[in-house]
């Protein structure tokens, strides 16, 4: 946190880009800058020349750990995970967010700003909303539908009243249990009929079979009578004798006579009987007929007597029915003289009464068959009223239902528009508070940064230009401004991002369309902003650029040799300061006389030209406005009198006066020794050279922070600060001086 910039400084092609797409590798899992060029792959050119792509292996080292990427099957593989957070701001992708289109746009910040649960709810909500319209839109046509029906049945009806549901309502509030209470009366009284007539039919067939019983026992007898011989009853009764002996003997084993006991010859006895019967066989056979035809004639007798009692009996109700003596029966009229209670067995009264049965059981088929239709109707109406309010219910609920869950997502969707409004606003302020830090005073800005409230993903961007706002800035910016707005927003996102977790972030040589000036604001910007991230890596080709971070006390920088190949690789080397070089040139035991002397001069050129800007000093104007040491010394030598620096965590104020005028009268030999070769710089002694080293160090020391190494500049007060934590602070005094 000490050194939280690094500076990867390189002259073109050197390996500026490689160093970050390893990175990027390892923190995004990217190939990098190459899936951003054309005609390019990355198992062809992801490798170095001359290897495969399961050859590559990047390792990125933290205090956190230790992270490796490689590619297998194209894909980029990185263990462990997940790999250390970084955005990486390249050249290309500048404007990427400027220009993008609003769903685009939001695509850049949807890992900032998007609440994927809130989403998911809103979703829900959004879904459940339209669904419960589209079940009103479908209960409303589902009434329409009944009601249709609904007018067919009042229109066939002659349409009464003055529209179909009120006549519907109006029918249906009649006595339905009366209709019901009709119904079974008319029942009743069919089934009354219809046993009368059944009753008439089965004593009519009751008459003719007892008839036909009647003549069959008349045949057998004139059968029996007209039988040849004498006493016919005589060879029954014998018969039946006969085979009662058969029996008994059929029975015993012993050879005794079953009725007297005497001793017979039983097989010749039964064999006589058996003979005897067959002599008597017709007799038998005629005797049987007689006997079941007497039966029959029974039976005959028995059924009609059941007969007529039913007949009776069913007539009678159909008397009591005419005589209105059976409420739950419906009335029939029958003649008066038919009006009669049937007495049991008067089976004529009877069967006139069931003369009447079909014409009446007619008339009440009628009855039935108009009260069906009307509870057809009736079970129609029901059904379609029914339907018809059912449906009107069920169109309110959800109706009231689609207005409380489209209240809700209102509610949630502008929550979350708010929640994420809120973030947008506090990118657009830090953005135009960076805005302003490089163009101070240009009135160029951020208006506008939103969401736009009729779409889920889309956010809309406009700026402030000539005193109109809200205008895209691809149509009024220049170039140079629209790297500078795209970086400032890119590093006001990466700032918001690396409030969540930490983050590095990579700045991949961007600054190429700005100047001197602006650039300077630029790298006091990433210096005032460098400890909200956990690492910021500037990848440069400009010097200059390299030579103003190392003025910030907060980098640590890197040079990369072009002097690279194939075999070596990327050739890396510390770079110092010069302050730094100088200390090790006065001590070392190689004592390089030439070195000391134009390293000190260019520091003391570098330390006094800043003064003379701070305070606003008077020096001898040049064409070019390129000073000597001699003029600035010139310049600065009032002012060294009254400058006063404190070091951090010191009460002591400390002047740079003795070690300047020592510096002051030995300032030739920066131009003797360390610039020109001339006879008078071979005599100065190394003891000379050495002394004005370690003045200009003791000068250094005295203005510069020990802490970043800057020279207090920041108004404060009454004094100069340098950009060091509060407590950690140097001080210069005065801040003015005329």
């Amino acid at each position: 946190r000490d050194k939280p910039i690094t500076v990867i400084f390189g002259e073109n092609g050197t390996g500026k880009t490689t160093i970050v797409d390893a990175i990027d590798l390892v923190a995004n899992g990217s190939v990098g800058s190459i899936r951003e060029k054309s005609s390019t792959s990355i198992t062809a050119h992801s490798p170095t020349m001359g290897k495969e792509t399961a050859d590559i292996r990047v390792a990125v080292t933290s205090g956190a750990g230790t992270w490796t990427g490689s590619i297998r099957s194209s894909k980029v593989v990185v263990d462990p995970v997940p790999g250390p957070r970084a955005r990486i701001l390249r050249r290309t992708n500048l404007q990427r967010f400027i220009d993008a289109r609003p769903a685009d746009r939001y695509g850049e910040l949807k890992y900032l700003i998007a609440v994927d649960l809130v989403e998911k709810s809103e979703k829900a909500l959004s879904d459940a909303a339209n669904y419960a319209a589209t079940t009103a839109n479908q209960f409303a046509r589902d009434r329409e539908s009944a009601l249709e029906l609904l007018e067919g049945i009042w229109r066939s009806e002659g349409a009464p009243g003055t529209e179909a549901i009120a006549w519907a309502e109006s029918e249906l509030a009649r006595d339905q249990a009366g209709s019901e209470t009709e119904k079974r009366a008319l029942a009743n009284t069919s089934r009354a009929l219809q046993t009368l007539i059944h009753a008439g039919q089965q004593y009519e067939e009751a008459i003719v079979h007892r008839d036909a019983v009647a003549d069959e026992l008349h045949a057998v007898m004139q059968d029996l009578a007209s039988t040849e011989g004498v006493g016919v009853e005589q060879s029954i009764a014998l018969s039946r004798v006969l085979e009662s002996v058969q029996k008994l003997l059929s029975g015993r084993s012993d050879g005794t006579c079953p009725v007297c006991e005497q001793p017979i010859d039983r097989d010749d006895l039964a064999t006589q009987v058996s003979a005897r019967l067959e002599d008597l066989r017709t007799f038998r056979t005629v005797d049987g007929q007689r006997i079941a035809s007497q039966q029959k004639q029974s039976a005959a007798e028995e059924r009609v007597e059941t007969a007529a009692s039913q007949i009776v009996e069913s007539a009678n109700t159909i008397v009591a029915i005419a005589n209105g003596e059976r409420p739950d029966f419906a009335p029939i009229e029958l003649p008066a003289d038919d009006r009669v209670v049937i007495q049991p067995g008067d089976v004529e009264q009877a069967m006139r009464v069931r003369g009447n049965a079909a014409r009446l059981l007619e008339d009440i088929l009628g009855q039935q068959d108009e009260l069906t239709r009307k509870s057809g109707r009736v079970s129609s109406l029901t059904q379609a009223t029914s339907s018809i309010r059912e449906a009107e219910q069920e169109t309110g609920r959800a109706v009231r239902r689609q207005a409380a869950l489209k209240k809700v997502l209102d509610i949630v969707r502008a929550q979350r528009h708010q929640f994420s409004q809120k973030l947008l606003n506090e990118v657009a302020e830090d953005t135009n508070r960076f805005y302003e830090r490089i163009h101070p005073g240009e009135g160029l800005a951020i208006s506008k940064l939103e969401l736009d409230p009729k779409q889920r993903a889309s956010l809309h961007q406009g700026v402030t230009f000539g005193g109109y706002s809200d205008l895209p800035p691809q149509a009024y910016f220049s170039e140079a401004h629209l790297d500078t707005l795209g970086f400032c927003f890119w590093l006001a996102v990466a700032k918001k991002d690396a409030q969540l977790e930490p983050l590095i972030v990579v700045i991949d040589d961007v600054f190429s369309s700005s100047d001197v000036q602006h650039m300077t604001r630029i790298v006091d910007l990433i210096d005032e902003e460098a400890r909200q991230f956990a690492q910021v890596i500037v990848t440069t080709h400009h010097r200059n650029l390299r030579d103003r971070f190392k003025k910030t006390g907060k980098e640590q920088c890197l040079d990369l040799d072009s002097r690279w190949s194939l075999g070596r690789g990327i050739r890396v080397r510390k770079s110092t300061s010069l302050l730094g070089d100088l200390r090790v040139a006065v001590d070392a035991d190689d004592f390089d006389r030439q070195a000391i002397a134009s390293k000190a001069g260019i520091i003391l050129e570098q330390m006094l030209d800043e003064l003379a800007l701070l305070y606003r000093l008077s020096v001898p104007r040049s064409d070019e406005a390129v000073y000597t040491l001699s003029d600035l010394l010139g310049s600065t030598k009032k002012l060294m009198k009254s400058l006063r620096v404190t070091q951090p965590h010191s009460e002591v104020s400390v002047s740079p006066l003795v070690a300047y005028e020592a510096i002051d009268k030995m300032s030739f030999i920066r131009n003797q020794v360390g610039a020109h070769f001339n006879l008078i710089g071979l005599d100065v002694p190394d003891r000379d050279v050495e002394a004005f080293g370690r003045r200009t160090i003791e000068f250094a020391d005295t203005l510069v922070c020990g802490g970043c190494g800057q020279v207090p500049s920041t108004p404060d007060q009454t004094w100069y600060r340098c950009r060091c934590p509060k407590d950690a602070r140097a001080t210069m005094t005065p801040l003015r001086f005329s």
